[in-house]
């Protein structure tokens, strides 16, 4: 959700990737984004003042709250200050 990530400059702490689609959704921009050969892919979602500055780049990006899941179940709900107790294979949902 776009009120649940912070598009940063450079990458200190964050997730950062390669758009790799993109999609407009009900007045939002879909991102996927490829953060590297052994990571999962990420989408994310972009307020609209930001879908025409981000498309076709590389967008770093700290999520400010998320969900862990191991096969399709989620295992944990977390926000920046909280960790999780195990460490589950991610499927990112920003």
């Amino acid at each position: 959700r776009p009120h649940d990530i912070e598009l940063i400059d450079g990458c200190g702490g964050c997730l950062a990737g390669l758009v790799t689609a993109s999609r407009r959704v009900a007045g939002t921009r879909h991102l996927e984004l490829d953060l590297g050969r052994n990571h999962p892919h990420a989408e994310i979602e972009l307020p609209p003042e930001r879908t025409t500055t981000q498309d076709r780049a590389r967008v770093a990006f700290r999520p400010t709250k998320w969900k862990l899941f191991r096969e399709g179940q989620p295992v944990a709900k977390s926000k920046r200050d909280e960790a999780a107790t195990e460490k589950p294979r991610l499927v990112a949902q920003a």
